[in-house]
């Protein structure tokens, strides 16, 4: 999620997932069994003048990143802390891009669940590739 405008995507998120109607929105597709690449596509949706290349890096996402995304967001949920969702751009881009690797950092704070991504556009791991929705 660098590079790519996906940076709104998060803030976004971070400003709405709290709200009654994205709340029952992704309660409501969970419950009906919805995985959490169609959530996510789903939710990218939802945000007006969001950059196309942002739906093309969810649908490209590693399958384990998106759930840890929405595990965090439950975790949040229900412990009735704020949630946000940054992009940071790699410390070692070259490295990174590479090793296709994708990283997700989970921080659990006092006040707040965070969630933090860090990858390279198309460069994931080849052996967690997407299911498609």
């Amino acid at each position: 999620m660098t590079w790519t405008g996906c940076e709104e995507f998060g803030l976004w998120f971070s400003a709405h997932s709290a709200s009654e109607p994205v709340r029952s929105l992704i309660e409501a597709k969970l419950a009906a069994g919805a995985g959490p690449r169609e959530i996510a596509l789903l939710l990218a949706g939802q945000v007006e003048g969001l950059h196309p290349r942002v739906t093309e890096e969810l649908e490209s996402l590693p399958q384990a990143g998106l759930q840890a995304i929405v595990d965090a967001w439950l975790l949040a949920l229900r412990a009735d802390k704020p949630f946000e969702l940054r992009s940071v751009r790699p410390d070692r881009p070259l490295e990174m891009a590479r090793s296709r690797s994708f990283q997700v950092t989970l921080d659990l704070a006092e006040e707040a669940v965070g969630v933090t991504v860090s990858h390279i556009p198309s460069r994931h791991p080849t052996w967690d590739a997407p299911e498609r929705v």
